[in-house]
């Protein structure tokens, strides 16, 4: 993308971010980057076939007892036409001995029992597809997700725009203000430079599955989750993760979940079955219960 459609994109799509707000040094080191990444991108185009194969192997990660999110998923994939496998997820209210390994006390002891089974459950298909096929990519999704109409086309693009650096590329997310757009790769892709809110689509391969498990396992939080350090990682400039835009998953919020992680006051409510209301900024639909206390752990996505 040029520097021009640059600025223009973001001067149309973000009232607050125009190009009199950059730098001099912000200007530099945009047009910088764009110009790198063009180079980058005519050697992605030449190579492409001989790092990457057009197999995509996709993995739903879901509960064996979450039978409504599993018939959802079932549905919109026979709808796109997409061959899938479900990935048994962990139940962070039933954790087994084995489960310790992937994840520290201090992170057991603060993050809810759904930030944690969704944790483990990324961690685990991260170790299954670092053994498989380095040529190939591999989408995974949480099994709540939502394709967009012209997934099947934007999949299809975006394997001819991989870059050959990437470790992780999200498909859905929304990280897409101005300000937490770092530079464009291309027409459907940019780099953020704060890429959380949610890990439900996003696509991977076997390098990169083994880099993150070396980076994250155990995972040592206090707060957040599994998208939460992927974005801490990804601002130490320790992983380079790209994202989608515009988006082709979305969350289907009909079904309840309640992925954020409770302080110590708000986790004491949660045990003794008391009230707790969902702090405001929350991602969660607005048509699910404030006084919602199930675990995402219950009903990974």
């Amino acid at each position: 993308m040029k520097l021009v459609d640059h600025i223009k994109y973001k001067k149309n799509r973000f009232l607050t971010y125009y190009f009199l707000d950059f730098t001099p040094k912000e200007r530099f080191i945009l047009l910088r980057n764009l110009m790198i990444n063009s180079v980058c991108n005519k050697r992605i185009k030449q190579i492409e076939n001989e790092k990457f194969t057009n197999n995509l192997e996709t993995f739903v990660i879901s509960l064996e007892n979450r039978n409504d999110r599993r018939k959802h998923c079932e549905n919109e994939f026979k709808r796109n036409d997409i061959a899938f496998e479900f990935f048994t997820a962990t139940d962070g209210e039933i954790l087994r001995k084995e489960d310790s390994q992937y994840i520290t006390k201090r992170s057991r002891a603060n993050l809810s029992n759904g930030s944690i089974g969704c944790a483990i459950s990324h961690m685990k298909i991260w170790e299954s597809i670092s053994k498989k096929d380095s040529a190939n990519l591999y989408l995974i999704f949480e099994d709540d997700i939502v394709l967009t109409h012209d997934f099947n086309t934007k999949i299809q693009n975006l394997l001819t725009e991989i870059p050959i650096d990437f470790d992780l590329i999200n498909l859905g997310g929304f990280n897409n203000r101005g300000r937490d757009i770092h530079y464009f790769v291309n027409n459907n892709l940019f780099k953020s430079y704060n890429p959380r809110r949610g890990l439900y689509g996003y696509i991977i391969n076997s390098k990169s599955a083994k880099k993150l498990i070396d980076l994250i396992k155990p995972l040592d939080l206090i707060y957040g989750g599994i998208d939460t350090i992927i974005g801490k990682l990804t601002r130490n400039n320790k992983l380079k993760v790209y994202q989608m835009h515009p988006s082709i998953v979305e969350v289907n919020y009909n079904f309840t979940s309640n992925i954020f992680n409770y302080s110590e006051r708000n986790k004491k409510k949660v045990q003794n079955n008391q009230q707790l209301t969902i702090p405001s900024g929350s991602t969660q639909g607005s048509n699910q219960s404030d006084t919602s206390v199930q675990s995402r752990g219950k009903a990974i996505g």
